[in-house]
């Protein structure tokens, strides 16, 4: 298992080497797979493992059992185990900008009343001068 790894995926990818084995005609036991689970499991996981392995009825459990433990116990701890997430900080430029007068904005929008103005009166004239 890997250390970023979560026990499902851990689980899901070592059913599939189990069932590819199954089909090649290499059965394992479910004390064998117990086993490799087991041995095959991050640190994390090793109070869960002692205390599994402490139980009497761990020779007992199915390979489900055992599996389900350990995720209910990945799913509990899941918030406190899990690696501090890397944050990227931004450091941004800034600049001061003076605000010109507001008699530039003025004399914008005069110009632009004057320009809607001069294409009206273009317009008109261009209507004019068309021949009927």
């Amino acid at each position: 298992m890997e250390e970023h790894e979560c026990f499902n995926d851990f689980q899901v990818r070592l059913m599939d080497i189990i069932n590819q084995r199954h089909q090649l005609g290499d059965l394992y036991s479910d004390r064998r797979i117990k086993q490799k689970i087991m041995r095959s499991l991050h640190p994390r996981f090793e109070s869960k493992v002692t205390a599994l392995e402490e139980n009497s009825d761990y020779k007992k459990m199915k390979t489900s059992e055992v599996i389900g433990r350990l995720l209910a116990y990945e799913s509990r701890k899941a918030p406190t185990t899990s690696p501090p997430k890397k944050q990227r900080n931004i450091a941004l430029k800034t600049s001061k900008v003076e605000k010109e007068d507001d008699d530039s904005d003025e004399d914008m929008a005069l110009m632009v009343k004057r320009f809607k103005k001069f294409l009206r009166l273009q317009k008109n004239d261009s209507k004019k001068i068309e021949p009927s």
